[in-house]
């Protein structure tokens, strides 16, 4: 092994330092021939002996005090400026200086511009060094107490959450009663999401169709709905049973159709609010305003199309704000809505076409009524209306509501 191979050994071993600190894609051959290049620089007109000691020990290797791996000789090597961190040594150092120098002029009584004694000057620096050693030493066994006393804590509250989960997992079902439910089994899960879906296709049924109605209508279009969106979910329940599916898959059936018609009203409400007149005032301007930038296409198909596309979607986004603000409107006064209810007798009579609509008939084998067991099953209505659940529901409350006026 002869003196090329160690400096070949060398040079590598600092190319895969640099990539190991900069990444495999650096430019570490550049990085590394502008370091030779400055040592060169500071070596001037002094004769080289040993030209591969020179190259091994002094030229090859970084030089830096500083904790950042990408200073060298106090600049940065990727981007060739300052360190910033051995700025802030030099700081340190510099205020050290000063601490020791104010404290030798204090035991002496002179100023510290003065010239003191170098040898007082040392002994004072080197107890300045000590003393912050031992504050270094001092703050890391304070940081190594807060450390294990932080891991301490999070074992101890790993601990109360595993026991909470675990006591979590062995309550029983608030709906059913079933043993080590969780609190609520999947069965009532899904059935207070249906009620949840069901009241906001009521929700959204009265804040599109019955927004600039009467309180006697808008509850005739929540029953309406109510009523069309349970069907179709006993409908997809009852499908689910003749199958032969589990009472838990059965609900998880009735869920996903509430979802699915909750969609749709979603969705009709929507293509009903686009064509408002505020969706179509919003439409005329956004098409008005995209034909003043023609100029900006090749042609004036190109800027119609444009135009238009703009129009349809300033036309739904107009649909979705009126819905979303007609929406809280609409909640915002539950408690006005109930003392309607109460205290009008006409409301009365439409809640009690809503009961009827909803009652079970007790001859039906496949229409079920509520239970624990089946928590999306719901009041049957497939017994009380004819094919068309929505149209026959409301055809019956309009002749209750004729009935009740005469």
């Amino acid at each position: 092994m002869g003196t090329r191979w160690r400096v070949e050994q060398a040079v590598r071993a600092e190319l895969e330092a640099l990539r190991g600190v900069f990444g495999p894609g650096v430019d570490a051959e550049r990085i590394l021939n502008r370091r030779l290049r400055r040592r060169m620089t500071d070596q001037g007109e002094k004769l080289v002996v040993d030209p591969a000691g020179w190259l091994i020990r002094w030229a090859l290797p970084r030089r830096s005090a500083c904790p950042d791996s990408r200073c060298d000789d106090g600049r940065r090597m990727d981007t060739g400026g300052d360190c910033e961190a051995c700025g802030m040594l030099h700081v340190d150092r510099r205020a050290l200086r000063q601490r020791a120098a104010a404290h030798v002029a204090a035991r002496l009584g002179v100023s510290v511009s003065d010239r003191l004694p170098r040898a007082a000057f040392e002994e004072a620096l080197h107890q300045e060094w000590q003393r912050q050693g031992w504050l270094r030493a001092a703050q890391h066994e304070q940081d190594a107490e807060v450390r294990l006393a932080r891991e301490a804590a999070q074992a101890a509250r790993r601990v109360e959450l595993e026991a909470a989960e675990a006591a979590r997992r062995e309550r029983p079902c608030e709906g059913c009663g079933r043993e080590r439910a969780a609190g609520l089994c999947g069965t009532c899960a899904n059935s207070r999401l249906v009620e949840e879906s069901v009241g906001e296709a009521a929700e959204i049924a009265v804040a599109t169709w019955a927004h600039d109605l009467d309180a006697e209508r808008r509850v005739l279009v929540a029953s309406e709905t109510e009523t069309q969106v349970r069907a179709e979910v006993e409908e997809s329940a009852q499908r689910g049973r003749a199958e032969g599916a589990f009472e838990e898959t059965v609900s998880l059936m009735g869920k996903l159709a509430a979802e699915l018609a909750l969609a749709q009203v979603r969705r009709r409400a929507l293509g009903h609010l686009a064509w408002t007149d505020e969706a179509r005032v919003e439409a005329e301007s956004a098409y008005a305003a995209q034909m003043r930038r023609r100029h900006l296409f090749d042609t004036r198909a190109d800027a119609e199309e444009a135009a238009r596309e703009a129009s349809r979607s300033a036309r739904w986004r107009t649909a979705e704000y009126l819905l979303r603000t007609r929406l809280g409107a609409l909640r915002a006064r539950p408690v006005r809505l109930r003392e309607e209810r109460a205290s009008d007798p006409y409301i009365q009579r439409v809640d009690s076409v809503r009961a009827q609509l909803r009652r079970t008939p007790p001859a039906a084998d496949t229409a079920r009524g509520p239970s624990n067991q089946a928590g999306a099953v719901l009041p049957a209505a497939a017994g009380c209306i004819g094919e068309d659940p929505y149209v026959a529901g409301a055809a019956r409350a309009r002749a209750a509501m004729a009935g009740a006026r005469a």
